[in-house]
């Protein structure tokens, strides 16, 4: 489910002409319910009848917010380095990241530069199933170009 494309020139060389987020789709190591039967294990995962926000909007939010902090390492930078970082998560019934991974990796300083800017959000107004705050996960994509 591909909810976002974008086209945005950020300062000098860097600009993340693409952040995609795919929801609870295309990620085969987690175990998603649709029952209410409980489990904290991070393998389980709701999919949720509200899905959860951010700032108080979508996660079209949280993609500006990623691309407000997102900053391309210099080692990246200096070497030419560039590519679509895959990147899973999890937003826990408290509305904090967890279970930051990377599902694709690029080059380890931009992966580390994601992780980063990924663990670092603010909370999330988490989802809910039957009314109660659940776990949900989310895919991203972050593509890193040079101009």
């Amino acid at each position: 489910l591909n909810l976002i494309e974008n086209n945005i020139d950020l300062e000098e060389e860097l600009s993340l002409t693409e952040l995609e987020a795919t929801i609870n789709s295309e990620i085969p190591e987690i175990n998603y319910n649709t029952d209410e039967k409980e489990d904290s294990s991070p393998d389980f995962i709701y999919i949720a009848e509200d899905m959860p926000l951010f700032q108080g909007g979508d996660v079209g939010n949280f993609r500006k917010w990623v691309i407000r902090h997102i900053k391309y390492p210099e080692m990246a930078r200096r070497n030419g380095i560039g590519g679509r970082v895959f990147i899973r998560f999890i937003v826990e019934p408290d509305g904090t990241i967890k279970h930051v991974d990377i599902l694709r990796s690029v080059d380890p300083s931009l992966d580390d530069e994601v992780i980063r800017v990924i663990q670092s959000s603010p909370r999330w107004t988490p989802g809910k199933q039957h009314g109660k705050a659940v776990r949900v996960a989310y895919s991203i994509s972050v593509l890193f170009t040079l101009e």
